[in-house]
């Protein structure tokens, strides 16, 4: 089939969706991904898909064979993912040797943002969020990214949203929560736990995202750099209109906070009763627009907090690249907590100057 297929094909012109290839035979790697991906399906091998922010491949399982093999035909390519997470393929041709990436197979990260199986799919921006009192939210806000091997011009109304409540444990209290707005303030909201159930369909497939949506109603506290108890690292501050990466556009915030290559920043929360934190994290945009450097940069995020019992990891994000979508990070804060550090790890060969945006502590009324 794959020789078939790739003799029916010819790379040109603009053609990105599965009428391109499979109806004209004439498609860029967008098309040729998802004409293969839909014939590998149809004849019943699993095929999923696969991309960076300037290439798109997929991915084949067959059924007799335990490793997943990257099907790339526009570069010619059939080999297994690398076992140790992360590497390059060289190629000729039209694209550079960073369009080619493979992850070790059940990596979170790689789950999450790289494979969709079956043929549609919609992802949220976290597994879990919250909301504060006087809070405005659109809940389509969350979803991070969706769409079908059919079709590229699915709009977020595509999408329907439905609304559980639920406890802490995510057992459901009331069914569909008819009176629930998918946009408002939060303080028209009871305080509580709500299930948010994202679901797609396109061509008879169907898929699905959930997000835990923690209602406090109490209010949030936002924090700048000039909140900070102490700082390391090297040169950090404030940047007014911050821009990170959203996996289409930028995402601005008024009061963003910047952080040099392996530097950290920390609060103290002692007594302060905070129970979450949240905020955006990922490679600034004034570094990504420096072609010469920016686009090598790479960094990740790690929180910690003090506590009497001495020093506790929280989270340890991604490898986040020139383009990749920001992280929206969730913790729950420990009840004795004393600081919490916020550092920028430097993972790439690059500048990896980062960006922290949104970054607010929440209390909570308790109230379920």
């Amino acid at each position: 089939m794959s020789n078939a297929y790739k003799g029916w094909l010819r790379y040109d012109g603009m053609g990105q969706l599965l009428t391109d290839s499979l109806g004209n035979g004439v498609a860029v790697c967008d098309g040729n991904a998802r004409g293969y991906i839909y014939l590998s399906q149809r004849l019943g091998t699993k095929s999923v898909w696969g991309r960076s922010n300037s290439h798109a491949w997929s991915f084949t399982k067959l059924a007799d064979v335990a490793a997943w093999y990257k099907t790339d035909l526009l570069s010619g390519e059939f080999l297994a993912p690398g076992k140790n997470g992360e590497g390059n393929l060289s190629v000729g041709g039209n694209f550079k040797a960073r369009h080619y990436r493979w992850f070790e197979f059940g990596k979170e990260q790689y789950d999450r943002w790289l494979l969709h199986y079956p043929s549609v799919w919609v992802e949220v921006s976290a597994p879990e969020a919250v909301l504060a009192t006087n809070t405005a939210y659109q809940l389509s806000d969350y979803v991070s990214s969706f769409g079908s091997i059919f079709h590229r011009d699915l709009t977020k109304d595509s999408i329907r949203i439905t609304v559980d409540k639920v406890n802490e444990k995510g057992e459901v209290l009331q069914a569909n929560v008819n009176n629930f707005p998918v946009s408002g303030n939060s303080k028209d909201l009871a305080a509580g736990y709500y299930r948010v159930t994202y679901t797609i369909a396109d061509q008879g497939k169907t898929n699905s995202a959930h997000l835990t949506l923690r209602v406090t109603g109490q209010a949030a506290e936002p924090k700048g750099f000039q909140d900070k108890s102490s700082s390391s690292g090297g040169s950090m501050g404030v940047e007014n209109r911050l821009g990170l990466w959203n996996g289409s556009g930028e995402k601005w915030y008024q009061n963003g906070i910047y952080i040099n290559n392996g530097g950290s920043i920390t609060y103290n929360v002692e007594g302060q009763n905070y129970k979450y934190l949240t905020f955006d994290f990922g490679i600034k945009k004034s570094v990504r627009d420096n072609v010469d450097w920016g686009v090598n940069g790479k960094v990740a995020v790690r929180v910690e907090v003090t506590t009497p019992r001495g020093v506790e990891l929280l989270y340890q994000g991604s490898d986040l690249g020139w383009k990749t979508k920001y992280e929206s990070v969730f913790v729950k804060l420990p009840a004795d907590a004393r600081s919490v550090t916020i550092q920028s790890l430097d993972k790439g060969h690059g500048n990896g100057h980062a960006g922290i945006g949104g970054l607010t502590f929440f209390r909570d009324a308790g109230d379920v």
